[in-house]
């Protein structure tokens, strides 16, 4: 398929003239065109031109008939003339000979008042449309704003504008209908903060001027006060006026004069309530909560470890701060490590705990020992006679180590448990307990084997006794240690109550 070429109007032109002029050379004495020349002769003449064009507009004006014919010459009209439009000096010389056109028409008064009923109709006709009329107010508004520029139109307008409301004013309805019409104006001038900003500094200079009576000043200040607490009775109003002053303080902070004085007066005040104990208690539970919720945002979060960061590194800066920093975090790790330490001790007592619990019960412990011996078997008969012998030795070493440790746990705070029958101090393993009223109800005759209930009182009813007295008190006996046997050491009187351990051990 030939591949098509793209021409512009010029381009086909100047071919057709190229193809013309060759086909005129070549056929010269060709009868169209020895009539095209033989037309173009006698258009030479005007008088054949005239009739000639007479022929072309009736010819026309029989073709123009067709409805069809009218449209497509409407169309190419049109698209001609905007073709032609598209030329600046085409237009202006087109508007001016429109403009001499319709001046010499106008120059007959018939044309003069069709044309003024034409227009009037077509401005009624395009007046119904809402945009139109706002369009047409605003050019009239500036036309008649450009008027008022000259002092002369002012003034005569004025004059004009006072005799006619003067006379108006004197009907009664006119005057009502005017009052509602101001009262509508200016609600709609107040929408302009231009216009609201200059009635309020008028209405404050006259208000600023009666304020110097203290009798009107008074008054107001009571009005104001009973009014403005019968509107807060209402929530909405109440939530207004704190949005309003909300809007208003945050205005005021703007100026950096009126914030350094807000900051001083808030410093003042604040160091004044922090004086109360209570009042700072409550400050920091607010200010530790409102700091949680932040920090649930990662960003904040982000920002806050980076800001801490940089002021940690400024600190840093001063040797007494890194010192200082030096101790604390000593202590803290110290601490750290304690509370760690007895975390893990604790958690060691629970587990053994568990353990000896679960120990206790026979089957449980039938079951351990029993699978400890199959551990134990199995390893040794894996094991050679020298390991066997090396592994004995371990068990042995493990073996008096424990026993050694749990002596050196029990003893390590020395004999703290006080014995109540015969007042001795004991390990906490040889301690063993008894209820006194059980006691009682079975032997009553034990009631002095309590000697030091008094000085170590229980909550519970339970007291503390020695290996010895608790087997003694059990047979239903008195132990003869018992205090109440006449071993009670007496008071030490008051002379000797400052004395020191060496000095009670010389007496």
């Amino acid at each position: 398929m030939p591949k098509l070429r793209k021409q512009s109007a010029l381009q086909r032109q100047r071919i057709m003239r190229q193809h013309l002029h060759s086909y005129r050379e070549r056929n010269l004495n060709d009868d169209r065109l020895r009539n095209s020349q033989q037309l173009a002769t006698r258009r030479q003449d005007p008088e054949y031109r005239e009739n000639e064009r007479e022929r072309d507009r009736a010819a026309h004006s029989t073709r123009r008939q067709a409805v069809n014919y009218r449209s497509a010459e409407q169309e190419r009209d049109i698209l001609a003339h905007s073709i032609l439009r598209m030329n600046s000096s085409y237009r202006a010389t087109e508007q001016a000979r429109d403009a001499l056109a319709h001046a010499n028409r106008r120059m007959d008064p018939t044309y003069r008042e069709e044309e003024q009923q034409r227009d009037t109709l077509a401005h009624s006709v395009r007046r119904m449309d809402p945009t139109y009329r706002e369009e047409e107010q605003q050019r009239d508004t500036v036309a008649h704003s450009m008027r008022r520029r000259d002092p002369t139109y002012r003034e005569e307008e004025q004059e004009r504008n006072t005799l006619a409301h003067s006379i108006h004013r004197m009907n009664a309805t006119f005057r009502e209908g005017e009052q509602e019409r101001d009262t509508v104006a200016r609600s709609v001038r107040r929408m302009d903060p231009t216009y609201r900003e200059e009635e309020q500094q008028r209405d404050t200079l006259a208000h600023s001027i009666r304020r110097m009576d203290p009798t009107y000043r008074e008054e107001e200040q009571q009005r104001d006060t009973l009014s403005h607490s019968i509107r807060r009775m209402d929530p909405s109003y109440r939530e207004e006026e704190q949005q309003r002053d909300t809007l208003a303080h945050s205005i005021r902070r703007m100026d950096p004069t009126y914030r350094e004085e807000e900051q001083q007066r808030d410093t003042l005040v604040h160091s004044i309530r922090r004086m109360d104990p209570a009042y700072r208690g409550e400050e920091r539970e607010r200010d530790s909560l409102a700091r949680s919720i932040r920090r649930q945002n990662e960003e904040y979060r982000q920002v806050e470890r980076e800001r801490d960061t940089a002021m940690h590194r400024v600190r840093r800066r001063n040797p007494v701060f890194r010192i200082m920093e030096q101790e604390r975090n000593t202590s803290a790790r110290r601490v750290t490590r304690q509370v760690a330490m007895q975390m893990q001790e604790a958690e060691n007592r629970m587990r053994s705990c568990r353990v000896l619990i679960h120990r206790m019960n026979p089957t449980n412990r039938e079951n351990i020992n029993m699978r400890q011996a199959l551990r134990s078997s199995a390893r040794r008969r894996n094991l050679s006679p020298d390991s066997r012998s090396q592994q004995q030795i371990q068990d042995t070493l493990r073996c008096r180590a424990r026993i050694i440790s749990n002596f050196c746990n029990i003893i390590k705070s020395g004999p703290t448990e006080v014995c109540i029958c015969c007042g001795g101090l004991w390990f906490v393993t040889q301690i063993k307990t008894l209820r006194k009223t059980f006691v009682l109800q079975k032997y009553p005759n034990l009631s002095t084997v309590f000697f030091l209930s008094d000085q170590f009182p229980s909550d519970n009813d339970i007291y503390k006794f020695c290996n010895t007295c608790h087997k003694i008190i059990n047979a239903g006996k008195v132990p003869s240690m018992c205090l109440s046997e006449g071993l009670h050491f007496p008071a030490i009187p008051s002379e000797l109550q400052g004395l020191t351990s060496l000095e009670e051990s010389v007496l």
